[in-house]
């Protein structure tokens, strides 16, 4: 019986290595393909703005296409800054530094910050709370990772002309914080995975669905780092994400 269930266990591990090794290649490549893309269309568009071209485009076209290749190194910024995060987050090569965090005056900052993304897209955004200022006790690096991934979410399956709702209430030891848009529902059987690592939503939420899958699996690490947990729910064409962070005692 010891030697059958030795080889049972055996088994099982050979079998979780084979699937270990599979995760790590197919994420070896699609970090190799999600980096080509953006970087592809960074050099082709500064290849007609650095080569013979250059005299062929008016001004308008310049422009055009220097914004495309800003906007791409953006994104390409993005995807690395994500895997860094994803990769200190998972390995515990993180170390967090604890202080006193004004969320009102943090909030108004990330919202202002984020105020071309949202005209960009030809969206607005409410900052709703029933304080003038209030502190918690946290990373401020970290919860500010934490709402530019919530509104930058937010931003990329909000249909256009659409509106933003950051809340933040408080509630006897901990102060309550939610970011909610409107839109197509996420799936029932969709929403316990939002926060896997490399889960991608339904391409039908949005014509947009490049990267990692990897930013609410970052949220939702470092709320827990924290000590807090965050959940979301989705219907009737709105989607809300709502979490705890602890106030200063």
């Amino acid at each position: 019986e010891s030697v059958n269930r030795m080889a049972g266990d055996l088994q099982e591990l050979l079998e979780l290595e084979r699937e270990s090794e599979k995760q790590k290649t197919d994420l070896i490549t699609n970090i190799a393909h999600d980096l080509r893309t953006p970087l592809t269309s960074i050099i082709g568009y500064l290849e007609l703005l650095s080569g013979k071209s250059y005299d062929m485009l008016n001004d308008s076209q310049r422009r055009k296409y220097l914004k495309i290749a800003y906007s791409k190194s953006r994104r390409l910024e993005q995807l690395i800054g994500d895997l860094f995060d994803f990769t200190k987050l998972s390995y515990g090569k993180i170390t967090m530094k604890i202080e006193y965090v004004d969320l009102v005056k943090l909030l108004e900052q990330l919202l202002e910050e984020a105020y071309p993304a949202f005209r960009e897209k030809g969206l607005k955004y409410e900052f709703r709370t029933n304080v003038t200022n209030h502190e918690i006790m946290g990373d401020s690096v970290l919860i500010a990772r934490l709402f530019d991934n919530l509104i930058g979410n937010a931003i990329k399956y909000e249909p256009e002309g659409g509106s933003v709702t950051v809340m933040l209430a408080l509630r006897e030891t901990e102060a309550v914080l939610s970011v909610t848009n409107p839109g197509s529902d996420i799936p029932p059987e969709e929403l316990p995975l939002v926060f896997d690592r490399f889960h991608k939503l339904d391409k039908s939420r949005s014509k947009n669905r490049d990267g990692w899958g990897l930013g609410l699996y970052i949220v939702k690490t470092i709320v827990c780092s924290h000590g807090e947990n965050i959940s979301v729910t989705s219907r009737d064409g709105k989607t809300e994400f709502t979490f705890t962070m602890p106030l200063v005692n």
